[in-house]
């Protein structure tokens, strides 16, 4: 399959120079009949969908360069709460306007994503005050609903499920914002899943959030897309592996495309050591991106779901929504990533073979 994204040199060396948003890159672009009219600054844009860290730490610097790229929406896998806590000081807020996406039990065939705006002044920072934005939006998706703490509450002993929601009783009453349960809930239940099984977890019971992620960024009017969650690699690598197998990519070429986010987060890891292991407590393996994750997350899909493209149609994205997807976007072939083949829909496949499938 050869490169059909028609980006200059100089988008590549533009990107590379948003230093203050690691881990970025393009995942995406338009297909050839839905190719952009339209120019941002000096760079004609073709670009559907980046992937990235949070972009809360970009540098006032940055937002220049940051502009250049077009990015009309961005699609966040993070709740409000988790947002509001952010470290940086939010820059981009003064150009997206920021939106809650209330999510269904579960999406039906048809159903559009509804979403909340927030008000400038409910933000704690003061860089947010203006006016709202029509034409850029900034959607927060909670990835981390009860389905998701209940189903992974349940792989432990029976007693600590039980001791979790007295920890969880406490917190409430105490108001100190679940401290006490988040701590016990990562020790007993993240950690012994460790990060494959967060993955799965996600999986299985964030399906709502998934469907709706898909629905936004798969909507030409939304396009440039940034998708993000805290460090652009556990959800938005979920996502982005979902998206490039219903794009008909090998596993693997999405199996190398996820694991560039080891090279992407080189220039924090200090921070996310001190976020993810100091602070939450969680095990050395949250920091990685290593291929066989992936692999067994792939392997996982298909033997539970029977393929990706059917899992996609479970969580709400029905099949018509696949091929739009696949009419409007085109995956962008990251040289790092070989090698680069195309693969045919999972549910025509009758040559799936478990031992290809390998794992450390």
């Amino acid at each position: 399959m050869s490169s059909q994204s028609g980006l200059p040199h100089e988008h590549h060396q533009l990107i590379q120079k948003i230093e203050s948003v690691p881990n970025l890159r393009l995942l995406c672009t338009r297909s050839l009949e839905n190719k952009s009219e339209k120019s941002s600054g000096d760079h004609f844009h073709n670009a559907a969908i980046y992937r990235s860290s949070k972009p809360d730490r970009i540098t006032a610097e940055d937002v220049v360069h940051f502009k250049k790229l077009g990015i009309k929406t961005i699609v966040d896998f993070r709740s409000l709460n988790e947002y509001r806590g952010s470290d940086g000081m939010c820059f981009l807020d003064k150009d997206y306007s920021l939106y809650k996406v209330n999510l269904p039990k579960k999406y039906e065939p048809g159903d559009e994503v509804k979403a909340e705006l927030i008000a400038k002044s409910d933000m704690p920072r003061s860089e947010t005050s203006g006016e709202t934005n029509v034409e850029r939006r900034h959607y927060l998706i909670n990835f981390f609903r009860a389905g998701y703490i209940i189903a992974a509450l349940k792989r432990v002993p029976w007693y600590l499920m039980i001791l979790g929601i007295f920890h969880a009783v406490y917190d409430f009453f105490k108001k100190n914002k679940f401290k006490t349960f988040i701590s016990f809930f990562i020790k007993q239940s993240v950690n012994r899943g460790e990060i494959t099984g967060q993955y799965k977890d996600i999986v299985d019971c964030s399906g709502s959030a998934i469907c709706a992620a898909l629905k936004l960024v798969s909507n030409t009017e939304n396009m440039p897309v940034l998708i993000n969650c805290a460090h652009g690699k556990d959800r938005t690598g979920i996502l982005s592996a979902l998206i490039l197998i219903c794009l008909g990519m090998s596993e693997d070429y999405v199996k190398q495309e996820y694991s560039l986010s080891e090279k992407g987060l080189e220039s924090i890891q200090h921070l996310m050591h001190e976020e993810i292991v100091e602070k939450l407590k969680l095990k050395q393996c949250f920091l990685t991106a290593n291929s066989e994750t992936m692999s067994e997350l792939l392997y996982y899909i298909r033997e539970k779901y029977g393929s990706v493209q059917q899992y996609m149609t479970h969580v709400g994205f029905s099949p018509e929504d696949q091929q739009h997807l696949r009419d409007n976007l085109i995956a962008f072939e990251n040289q790092e990533c070989v090698p680069i083949t195309m693969s045919p829909p999972e549910e025509d496949r009758t040559d799936v073979d478990v031992n290809d499938i390998h794992f450390n």
